[in-house]
């Protein structure tokens, strides 16, 4: 089948009729009754784009616009409506590439010498902490 292309301005002043806190959310649901009407598809199979969402939540949810300008494309069941200045990105799917094997496998000689490392980075630490005692020690005899 074919993809349908179609450009619609949808009016929104139905959405002035709730409550402010509820607007936006209604315009949303008012977008998606109109494109299920006009390009007679259910309403669960319309789906909007996070720039249409973005444009709609713009001013925050007391004040959504007064009309959009959608460019609708119709996929089988499955419609999609975005902006008209927006750009569709299409996935490209790459093929996975199979894990390298292990190549470099260290030597019980280079695995000693880490350890060794460690262990004297844990002992200067201490020195460190031992070094740094009397110095609080000395700061609390101070603030006496």
């Amino acid at each position: 089948m074919t993809d349908i292309e179609r450009v619609y301005t949808i009016p929104l002043r139905k959405v002035f009729d709730v409550p402010r806190p509820r607007r936006v959310p209604k315009a949303i649901k008012v977008i998606r009754e109109f494109l299920a009407k006009h390009m007679k598809v259910t309403i669960d199979h319309v789906f909007l784009s996070e720039a249409v969402n973005s444009t709609i939540w713009q001013r925050g949810i007391k004040k959504p616009p007064r009309k959009i300008k959608i460019k609708v494309t119709k996929e089988g069941d499955k419609l999609i409506a975005r902006l008209i200045d927006e750009k569709v990105e299409k996935k490209i799917e790459k093929p996975k590439e199979k894990p390298k094997p292990k190549e470099d496998e260290r030597t019980e000689e280079e695995i000693k010498a880490d350890e060794k490392k460690k262990e004297l980075e844990k002992e200067i630490q201490r020195e460190q902490k031992i070094a740094a005692a009397p110095k609080k020690e000395m700061i609390k005899d101070l603030k006496k």
